[in-house]
Formats: C-alpha cells, sequence, structure tokens
C-alpha cells in the first residue's frame, strides 16, 4: 500500500465496499484496535461520515455540529431479508469547542477491548477529547423498510479520506505526528503493514454540495423513523413544558415561581378546528392557589393575553394575568371553613362543619368567579370529627329551578347524609333527603370480615326492621370468594358463583336454566332453596379443555368437588378442534384451549330469549391477545347432546372478525352469515378508512370513515357504507361531526366531556358537576333529565322534566355494586304542584311493601346488563292441582351482545315495551343520539359499539403509548372492560403482556424487581417466569401487610400502629436503641411535618403533581412514584455520625444535637408516591423508609450485618419500617 500523495493532500480513490468488508472484517474481536481518519470540518460547518459494512454487521458515524462531535458505533445481527437487530452500541459526545477547526482535522478512535464494544478514546488534531453527558445524534438516519425488506441507511463518505485501522493503541507522539504530516503518512513504525498498519484505504473529496448533503434534524431514536411519534419537552426541573401527538395535537404548559402548572393551552384551545362562540381563538387554561399551594380555581380564560415562560415564573405579572380576561369553566374549591360572601344556600348557612384542613365545597361556573353569579352545581361538604364525610348536599341549579316550580316550599338541594362503623369506617347507613318528599334510606349489613351481607332499603327511617326491604343478600365462599347472591324480599333470584382452582371466574348459575343443573337447584321442590324463583340467566366462561376425554381423567378448567357427575351445572365441556398433522387448525374461526385466562368460549342460556335455549360462543386472539374471531353457535346445547361443533355448518349471521393495525386500530370488522352467499343476512362487512399521507401511510388514528359490502337495508341499526371524511375532529382528537348520523357539531368541555350535540338541527346538551359528572342531560326543550349523585360519583336518584310534569323517576339500589333500581314514577303535574317539600305517606307510590316498582339487574362478568326483573315473584301451578309447584321471575328485559357491545338483532325481549338505560359494561345508554344502545357513556368517554372505538382521546393515553388512544379495553372486550373509559386494566395492578419481565415493569411503575418479587411471592427460581395475563401488584401502598419495604418480613406484626410522633428524633432512637414498633405509620406530629417540609420530599411531591396533571387533570385513582437516594455523606456529617456513634457505645442519647435531628439524617433514602383520591380533589402521600444498620452507619461509623427485629436477640439497631402518610389538597 504505497502512498500517493499529488501534493494538495488528496489522495486517490479507492474502492468503497472493499475498504468496507475489510473494515468489518476487523472489527469483530475485542482486542486492542486504533481507527485513524481526517474529517473534512470546514471551519465549523456541520458535517457527518458514515460507514455501513457490506455485511451489515457494523455502522460507524459521527458527526460534528455546533463544536460537539458525535460518535457511535453500532453492532448488528442480520436475521434475514426482513428483519435486522442492533446487538450492541458504542456511543460517545465530545467537546470540539475550544478548538480551531481546520479544513481537515485528523481523528483517532481507540479502544484497549475493541471499538465495537470497549470504553472510547476520541483524539481529535492531537488533543484526546473529554466525555460529555448522552446527548441524541444531531442528523436523521435510521433503518427503513421497502416492502417487507428492510433498508440500511445510505453510506456518507463525502467528507472523510485515509481511513486506516491499527491493531493496537496508538500513543500520543504517534498521534501528534501522524496528525502533521503534509501527505497524511502514518509515521515511523505505524508504517509496517500488518502490525501495526491492518487497513489503509484512500478517499477523495467529492465536487461541491457537501454541506447540503446532510440536512440538520432532531428525529427519535433509531430503528426504525417512526411517522407517529409523541414529544415531549422539559424544562430544568424535568417538568413537561410542551408536547405534541398525531391525535391530542400540541400542548404548552407553563409554571409558576414555585414550579406549579400555572397556565396551559392545547392546539384546539389556540386555533380551533371550527371557530363559533363557543369555542374562540386564544383560550387558556389556568390554575390558581390559595396560601397553602392548594388549588383553589381552576378554569378556561380568553382575552388575557399571550404567555411566556419567563412572565409565568414572575408573580406581578402572573396575578395580573390571572386577574384579567374573560373566564369560562371555572372551576372553584373552598377550604377549611364556610365560604364567605353570603352566596351559599341559606339552609346550609352554619351547618357545615369539622371544615378545618378539609374541602368544604366545590363549585362549577359557566363564566366568571364570583359564585353568586353563573353557578351550574355545587356539593357541600360536612364531616364527622374523624373525617368520614357526615353531610354531603348537592345543588344542580337547573335541578333547584324545576323542582321549586313544582314542590312548594322546596329548597332544590339534594343532601345525603351517612352513618359509619367508627372502628372500620364501613357505611351503615346512608339518607337520601331525610324529611323530605323524595326521601329514600339505604341500609348495609357486614360480617367480621367487613364484607358486605345485606343490603336494605326503606321509605321511612324506622327502627322496625320489617319496614326494611332487603334488597340483596350476600355469602361468601369459605375463601373468601363471593357464593351467592340472592336478590329482593321474596328472593326473586339467586345467582351463584364458581370459579377455577386459578381464581377465574367458570360461571353463574351453570350452563343451563334447569333447577337440576343449578349449582344450588333454585326453585327445584324438595331443595333448601326451592322457594327461590327459577334462574332466568345462566352462562359459563371456557379457558380449556379435556385434552382426551376418554381417559377417564376429568382435566377440564373447571372440576367441581365429587366431579362432575355430582355438581352438573357445568357438565357441557368446550370442545377444541382437532388439529391436523401439519399443526394447522382445522377452524381458524373456532376456539381454542388458552391457559393464560383469555376466555375460550362461553355458553348462555337467556329466559325470554329462543324459550332460554343454551348456545355456545368460541373466540379467537392473535399474540397480543386482541380478539380476532367470535362465533355464536347456532345449535343449541343440551346435556343430551353437547355438541359445539367446528365445522361451518355450526355457524350463525353472528360470525364476527377483526383485523388491525400496528397502532391497534380496527382495520376491517365483519358480522357475516355462512356460507357467504347468505347475503341477505349479512350485518357488517367494515372496512376502516383513516387518515393517511401521499404514500398511504398513516398520519393519526383518526378514523376518516368506513365502507360497508354488506347491503344498507339488511338491518335498521347497523353502520353502512359512508362518504369519505364522514368523521371529523377539532385539533386534540374529540369528534365534532358525523354526517351519516346527522351530526353537525359536537361541542367539548375543557374538561374533556360532551358539552351538546347537534343532530339534525336539534340541539341536545349535557351538564356536570364540578368532578365532571353528568348531572343534566337535555334532549329537547321538553325533556330533560337531572341525576344526582353520592360522593362517589354513583347515580342515587334520577328526576325528569317532560314538557308539563316533573317526576322522580329513579332511585338507584347499591349493594357490593349497583343491583338495579326502584322507579317511583312519581309524576308532578305543573297544574298541581305538591303542596309540602316535606314526606306525606299519604299517596307514597313506594310505600314500604308496593311490589312491582324495583328493577333488578342480572349481569355478566363484564358486567353487561343481560336480563332485568321486577321484584315479584310468580307462582306457577305445573300440574293444575291449585298447587304452587315453583315460582318464577317477572322479566322485564333481556338481551345479548356483540362482543364490541352492539345488540344483537333477534336476541333481545322487551315486556311490554319496558326500557332499560343501563346495558354494555353496565354503563348508561344514550339512545337518544344514535339509537338503543348504539351510543354509550362511560364516565370519561363516549363509545360507539357499532365500530368498537371511542369518539375522542383516553386522557391517559402515555400510559397506553403502544396502543390508539381509540382503543376499546384493548381490543379484548371478552375479558376486559375499560376502567370509566380510560383504558383497561386497573393501575394498582399490572396484567403481563407478551415480551414484560421483571425489569421491565420495575421501570414503567418505579418499583424495584425485589419489591415486586416480594409483593407478588415469585421466588428467584420462577423470576424469569412471568405468564401472559398474570395480575402482578404493582404499588407497595395497596396493600402495606405486603409492602416489601418492612412490613412483610414480619407477619406477626404487619401493618403497623397509626402514630403522631412529636419529634422525628424518636424515631432514629428507635431503631438505635431497638426500642418502640418495628413497624409505624406516622400520620401527625413534628415528626410528619418534618418530612413534609423536607426540600426533597417536597420536591417530588411538586412533580408528582406536575406529572400527574399532564394531561390538565387529575384523574382519581392515578398515581405518580419517586425514589431519593442519599449519597454518602459529606465529611462534616460523617464526622457527626462518628460522634454519634461513640455516644451509642456508651449508652448515651445520639440525637441531642440538633445537627442529627433532620430528615438526612433520620430518613435518608426512600421511596415515595402520590395517589389522586376518588374524589379527585385531593391526594395521599406516601412515604416509605426502612431503616438498616448498614444504612445508618454510612459504611463509616461500624461494620456489621443487617439484622430483622424478630430474628434478634439484641434488637438494638434491628430493622424497622416507617410510612408517612398525609393528605394534600389538590
Amino acid at each position: 500500500m504505497g502512498s500517493v500523495c499529488d501534493g494538495t493532500g488528496l489522495p486517490q480513490t479507492e474502492d468503497q465496499q472493499a475498504a468496507f468488508t475489510d473494515v468489518s472484517s476487523s472489527l469483530q474481536n475485542n482486542t486492542a484496535k486504533s481507527l485513524e481518519l481526517w474529517l473534512y470540518s470546514n471551519g465549523g460547518a456541520t458535517r457527518q461520515f458514515r460507514i455501513v459494512t457490506p455485511d451489515h454487521k457494523y455502522i460507524c458515524q459521527a458527526a460534528l455540529q455546533s463544536g460537539k462531535l458525535w460518535i457511535e458505533l453500532y453492532t448488528l445481527n442480520k436475521i434475514n431479508n426482513q428483519q435486522i437487530a442492533i446487538t450492541a452500541t458504542n456511543h460517545v459526545v465530545t467537546d470540539v469547542s475550544t478548538i480551531t477547526l481546520k479544513d481537515w482535522s485528523h481523528l483517532v478512535i481507540q479502544s484497549s477491548t475493541g471499538i465495537a464494544s470497549g470504553a472510547l478514546s476520541v483524539y481529535f488534531d492531537g488533543q484526546l477529547l473529554t466525555s460529555l453527558a448522552p446527548a441524541a445524534y444531531p442528523l436523521s438516519w435510521g433503518i427503513d423498510y421497502s416492502g417487507s425488506n428492510y433498508v440500511m441507511p445510505a453510506i456518507d463518505a463525502a467528507i472523510f479520506k485515509h481511513l486506516r485501522v491499527y491493531n493496537r493503541i496508538i500513543t500520543t507522539q504517534e498521534i501528534a505526528a501522524n496528525m502533521q504530516s503534509a501527505c497524511f503518512m502514518p509515521e515511523g513504525n505505524l508504517a509496517v503493514t500488518g502490525n501495526p498498519l491492518l487497513l489503509w484505504y484512500r478517499f477523495n473529496i467529492p465536487s461541491g454540495g457537501v454541506a447540503e448533503s446532510n440536512p440538520e434534524g432532531q428525529p427519535p431514536f433509531l430503528v426504525p423513523q417512526h411517522r407517529m411519534a409523541v414529544n415531549y419537552y422539559y424544562n430544568s426541573l424535568n417538568q413537561v413544558v410542551k408536547q405534541s401527538s398525531p391525535d391530542g395535537g400540541t400542548s404548552e404548559f407553563w409554571y409558576d415561581r414555585l414550579g406549579r402548572l400555572a397556565i396551559s393551552q392545547n392546539e384546539e384551545q389556540k386555533s380551533p378546528a371550527m371557530v363559533d362562540p363557543e369555542n374562540p381563538a386564544g383560550r387558556y387554561s389556568y390554575t390558581n392557589y390559595d396560601e397553602l399551594g392548594r388549588i383553589k380555581e381552576v378554569g378556561e380564560k380568553l382575552g388575557a393575553g399571550n404567555v411566556t415562560e419567563s412572565n409565568a415564573r414572575t408573580l406581578s405579572w402572573l396575578s395580573a394575568w390571572l386577574a384579567s380576561g374573560n373566564n369560562r369553566q371555572v372551576t372553584l374549591t373552598y377550604y377549611d371553613s364556610e365560604p364567605l360572601g353570603g352566596w351559599i344556600p341559606s339552609s346550609l348557612t352554619g351547618t357545615l362543619s369539622n371544615l378545618r384542613k378539609r374541602v368544604a365545597a366545590t363549585v362549577l361556573l359557566s363564566a366568571g368567579s364570583d359564585p353568586a353569579y353563573n353557578r351550574q352545581a355545587a356539593t357541600y361538604y360536612s364531616y364527622d370529627i374523624s373525617g368520614n364525610v357526615k353531610t354531603l348536599t348537592q345543588e344542580n341549579t337547573a335541578l333547584k329551578t324545576r323542582e321549586a316550580a313544582y314542590v312548594t316550599g322546596s329548597t332544590g338541594l339534594k343532601q345525603i347524609k351517612y352513618e359509619y362503623d367508627l372502628v372500620s369506617g364501613k357505611v351503615n347507613k346512608v339518607l337520601y333527603q331525610d324529611g323530605k318528599w323524595d326521601q329514600f334510606y339505604y341500609q348495609y349489613v357486614y360480617d367480621a370480615d367487613n364484607r358486605v351481607t345485606k343490603a336494605l332499603s326503606s321509605r321511612t327511617n324506622d327502627g322496625d326492621p320489617y319496614l326494611w326491604v332487603t334488597e340483596a343478600q350476600y355469602r361468601y365462599y369459605l375463601h373468601g370468594p363471593l357464593a351467592r347472591v340472592e336478590l329482593g324480599k321474596n328472593k326473586v333470584q339467586g345467582m351463584d358463583y364458581a370459579y377455577t382452582l386459578q381464581g377465574w371466574l367458570k360461571g353463574v348459575n351453570g350452563q343451563l336454566l334447569d333447577p337440576e343443573r343449578d349449582m344450588s337447584k333454585d326453585g327445584k321442590a324438595g331443595e333448601p332453596f326451592a322457594n327461590v324463583a327459577r334462574d332466568v340467566l345462566a352462562f359459563s366462561l371456557g379457558y380449556y379443555a379435556d385434552d382426551d376425554p376418554a381417559d377417564g381423567k376429568e382435566e377440564y378448567d373447571y372440576v367441581p368437588v365429587g366431579g362432575m357427575t355430582n355438581a352438573p351445572a357445568f357438565k357441557i365441556p368446550f370442545s377444541a378442534p382437532a388439529y391436523d398433522k401439519s399443526g394447522v387448525v382445522r377452524d381458524s374461526y373456532h376456539g381454542k384451549n388458552l391457559f393464560n385466562g383469555n376466555i375460550s368460549s362461553s355458553t348462555y342460556a337467556i329466559s325470554n330469549i329462543e324459550s332460554g335455549a343454551a348456545r355456545g360462543k368460541t373466540y379467537r386472539y392473535d399474540q397480543l391477545n386482541r380478539l380476532t374471531g367470535a362465533v355464536f353457535k347456532t345449535n343449541v346445547l343440551t346435556t343430551s347432546s353437547p355438541t359445539w361443533g367446528s365445522g361451518t355448518s355450526y355457524w350463525s349471521y353472528h360470525m364476527e372478525r377483526f383485523q388491525y393495525d400496528a397502532n391497534g386500530n380496527i382495520n376491517l370488522k365483519w358480522c357475516l352469515p355462512y356460507p357467504l352467499s347468505m347475503a341477505a343476512q349479512r350485518m357488517d362487512q367494515l372496512s376502516y378508512k383513516y387518515n393517511v399521507d401521499g404514500n398511504n401511510k398513516l398520519i393519526n388514528n383518526r378514523l376518516n370513515y368506513v365502507t360497508d359490502q354488506a347491503a344498507a337495508g339488511n338491518f335498521p341499526d347497523d353502520i353502512d357504507s359512508q362518504s369519505p371524511d364522514n368523521y371529523t375532529y377539532d385539533k386534540i382528537g374529540n369528534l365534532i361531526g358525523d354526517v351519516s348520523e346527522t351530526i353537525t357539531r359536537i361541542n367539548w368541555t375543557v374538561y374533556g366531556k360532551i358539552a351538546s350535540i347537534t343532530k339534525g338541527g336539534n340541539p341536545m346538551s349535557y351538564g356536570y358537576d364540578a368532578g365532571g359528572n353528568r348531572i343534566t342531560k337535555t334532549v329537547s326543550a321538553t325533556k330533560e333529565d337531572y341525576y344526582v349523585r353520592d360522593a362517589q360519583g354513583n347515580v342515587l336518584a334520577l328526576y325528569g322534566y317532560d314538557n308539563s310534569s316533573f317526576t322522580w323517576a329513579e332511585q338507584h339500589l347499591y349493594g357490593s355494586s349497583r343491583v338495579g333500581m326502584v322507579t317511583p314514577g312519581l309524576a308532578i303535574q305543573s297544574s298541581t304542584p305538591l303542596a309540602n317539600a316535606n314526606y306525606n305517606a299519604t299517596g307514597d307510590p313506594i310505600t314500604n311493601g308496593t311490589e312491582g316498582k324495583r328493577i333488578y339487574e342480572l349481569s355478566n362478568h363484564l358486567g353487561n346488563v343481560m336480563v332485568t326483573i321486577t321484584d315479584r315473584k310468580i307462582g306457577v301451578d305445573e300440574n293444575s292441582d291449585a298447587v304452587i309447584d315453583y315460582y318464577i321471575a317477572e322479566v322485564l328485559t333481556a338481551q345479548d351482545y356483540y362482543a364490541g357491545g352492539m345488540l344483537m338483532p333477534g336476541r333481545t325481549y322487551s315486556n311490554a315495551g319496558a326500557k332499560y338505560k343501563y346495558g354494555f359494561n353496565g354503563k348508561e345508554n344514550d339512545d337518544e343520539v344514535k339509537g338503543a344502545g348504539n351510543q354509550i357513556a362511560f364516565e370519561e368517554r363516549i363509545y360507539d359499539p357499532r365500530l368498537g372505538r371511542f369518539l375522542s382521546v383516553d386522557p391517559i393515553a402515555n400510559k397506553y403509548s403502544y396502543q390508539s388512544p381509540y382503543v376499546f379495553a384493548g381490543n379484548n372486550p371478552i375479558a376486559l372492560v375499560d376502567v370509566k373509559g380510560m383504558g383497561p386494566g386497573d393501575p394498582m395492578e399490572h396484567k403481563v403482556v407478551k415480551g414484560d419481565n421483571l425489569t421491565k415493569i420495575s421501570k414503567k411503575y418505579g418499583v424495584s424487581v425485589k419489591d415486586l418479587m416480594a409483593m407478588n411471592d415469585i421466588t428467584e427460581g420462577n423470576k424469569n417466569k412471568l405468564s401472559i395475563g398474570q395480575v402482578l401488584a404493582v404499588n407497595p401502598e395497596a396493600n402495606f401487610s405486603k409492602n416489601p419495604r418492612g412490613g412483610y418480613h414480619n407477619p406477626d406484626n404487619p401493618y403497623g400502629e397509626e402514630k403522631n410522633i412529636d419529634n422525628i428524633a424518636a424515631v432514629g432512637i428507635a431503631f438505635v436503641m431497638g426500642g418502640g414498633d418495628e413497624n409505624t405509620v406516622i400520620v401527625g406530629g413534628d415528626a410528619l411535618n418534618s418530612v413534609k417540609n423536607w426540600r426533597e420530599v417536597q420536591n417530588r411531591v411538586n412533580s408528582s403533581l406536575a406529572e400527574l396533571k399532564a394531561d390538565g387533570k387529575y384523574t382519581p385513582g392515578e398515581a405518580a412514584f419517586r425514589t431519593f437516594t442519599a449519597g454518602s455523606l459529606p465529611a462534616n456529617l460523617k464526622k457527626g455520625v462518628a460522634e454519634a456513634w461513640e455516644k451509642i457505645k456508651n449508652l448515651e442519647n445520639p440525637w441531642t444535637e440538633n445537627s442529627q435531628n433532620s430528615p438526612i439524617h433520620v430518613l435518608g433514602s426512600f421511596n415515595i408516591t402520590v395517589r389522586v383520591n376518588a374524589n379527585g380533589t385531593t391526594a395521599t402521600v406516601a412515604v416509605y423508609d426502612s431503616k438498616t444498620f448498614r444504612s445508618f452507619s454510612d459504611g463509616n461509623a461500624g461494620t456489621g450485618a443487617n439484622k430483622e427485629r424478630k430474628d434478634s436477640d439484641v434488637k438494638m439497631f434491628t430493622n424497622t419500617y416507617q410510612r408517612y402518610i398525609w393528605n394534600i389538597d389538590l
């Protein structure tokens, strides 16, 4: 390899592919290597080079920009033409800002253990560079796809020359000599070919245009180049200042001088998709705080001027801005005392008690900030001495005005009183409208385990037990789960629950509506429950079946004690299809055995539908546990003919099929008969069309329109073919128009709820309370509904206005959940208003003993209301001997559902036109919008079951970044519900999915792998054996008795006692001296105050609150997790610890000096959670701290191992655990 130099320093060009092939070979071992080249820097302009080896084993690239030099090496593994994996990376970012750049800069990259993976040393123009913090590569690149094959990034060899590789580290002197060589020659011994000079290739600089060949950018990392990224931008406090997403648009956030969120603006507020008086441009959301940092006012502001980051941090400017402009949709929160100003209802003045450090009232205003005006709703609180809500008063100004016109003397307020067991905190009684015309009372009875055993109601709060109606009675298995529910004082229905060994629900009652095969034999003569009405609903869930019934072993998912013969309730097991020799399932739509908790089959027998015949359904899923097929079997299942069948002859027109795109959006949804020639029975053959770019690539997840290959006239209520742009959205992803439904405008509140819908020129509107709960529905000028809710947001009562009458329409009934409702039907005519607002037993439509006014709902495992019945029990004389042989329930409605929640044609029943507004997932149907069951109101979003999609973006979409924010129940509506419309699952738990491991889960929830193992009883040998569908506890706060950082280790003392501790030093002394409790819950005193006021705690509380409100509001149940690790103490504090140690050895108090009486010494490292409470207005902060000898001694003052107190004879320095808990107002 002789030198070639033309006197200008530009060598000749050599074979690029051959050179890079040799580079690949030289990098394939982890021995010392040095790579040398000259980089064209052109006086500091942005430059880049990239080597891609022909065997696709390595990418080596470098970039020079803004005084920094990036070096990146990637090791690759080519699997096939469609797949390639990055197996190792080696990155370094260095500072070259102090180096005067030449046209050609000398660069050496070397490592003693291999450049591909070892620690890198970088020399630039002879200087050894210092590494900086990692930073994203400044120029765009990525591995892409063309068709089904991957495409490597382009080679960029335009700006480097003289590529050399040496088989050793070259010295600083050798580097300097090479840098100064006029002809770029290797100096001295470096020129020896083979040792040390392994490779030397020469490249030339092309003519012109170099600077424009690599456009600047800041792309997301690495492979592939995602088109639909959600980007977050942070300030120095790690607070999100800006975020942008394909569906939610761009939102900006501004914080005050204390780091609290003060102002935000989303893209729709800034520049609406459709400007009108309800949606002007230039709006902002704002938050105002009181002197204690509690949120006292939130809302939307118009006309206050633009905001900058520096202005928001200036107190005077922010105060002036908050006082300017016009406020709308304002929520006010009052604390500590009865609100001043004389605006609260006079009947409440002086009645609100025990308010200190508690919420006194929440108010929603349509405009302004003065609750004396434009008040739409308010909730007023009064507490007992223990802090329980004693009295809750709901004010709905629309209801208040309406009722006042029909009930003489009515205040229009609705008051709810609670009576508690002060030891356990259980609710014993709920008094609704005590003493008023619409009074109603609830009473609950519990067992020794605090489980509700009986729910009763009455119109009078009388001590006579015979004046109370038993609505539901509960029985439990000895190991805990619910075993049986009996409904009504007449026992109009008994619901028996069976479970598999894994705890999965097997079914309710059985598979057939046959008392011989009912679990409790309800209605069968001679049995204990002979006088209970016979079942009207029976269903079972199948997971897996016996793989070889002929072997005589019962290996089903459920086998009762004594075997199937002795307990025949579930004696029709699902039979999975056989596999052929090639391993291909013969019937791809038929269910199959599943062992992960997914449901493979179900049976339903519903009274008054097909005479109660039992029919089976089977389900199929993809690898992500998304539903891909559901088949409703036409053959009737009986004990004598338990044939499921897997051939196409057993399909009906209730066969469904689903396909999804990579984001989880439904691409295809079929509901078809078989054979396909039965065109007249086709319901849906839908193709979903989304917004795409010119290359047919998705630009967001918003549905544009659907096409349907089924004839439009086949079924009246399904979705038919639509034209492009059928669905229109605002700029944050809310649906605002639907052409096919003649919906021309949907207006949304700032809190993400539908404010109004204009359909066919007719407006419908919805009103909400300060917590975002629906309290008013206006269908027309002459039809309106008013909701009254309890402290948790559950509907207690519903009143209706219809032209000239005001009706007390519903009073809901609750046990462990909603069991139904009373329908008083008390209609007051405008011509004859009630003369007295107080209770009058005369003419009471639901006086105690009245039957036929109660409706009980029977639901499946998803909460889907399958059947409703009254409280009447009808006797049946089977053989006409004038003797009742058994009883049946009076059925009002019955229905069955498709997988996504749409009602099945032909499988609905209504007794004399009866209706029940609750259905799929137990949620309310808004039938006035799109027809029966076609629009469903989840608490936080609206759902269309025909499409299987929500109408707006998930308010916590950032927690489900792996799927479209419009997805319902993770695309598995057979096993999952969508919790309040905010995504599948529980924030206290994590359901294991494919690809999960403990490390990944620990990072997601901010809890250590060790803690996860302890909370979930996972042994070391099983830590890598998670099962898909397995549910893991992920929050130590959820169950203190299994908290891995303390109480869990000693089953004799699992909980810890709640205490007020006056001095934090006492906590440290208890640990040192071995006195006091092993576990303590500190809820008051100066010890708690010391922790609350410590800067490290406050910083983490503030950052947690910012995270929890990143979407503009606090969502009940959401939590943020933080940790603090105390570093090694500085010398002066170490000295203090050493002195304390000497005092301990002399049996003296080590905390007599103030320097040791502080959280940094006593608390040290800690974990912290901030969780939004159910009321949405407060949050619970919990600081977790464990004390061990090693953490105390700091590895300096003393030596020795940690000891658990229960195993130690000497209690000094044995492990203790504290939890500091307090509530904060949001």
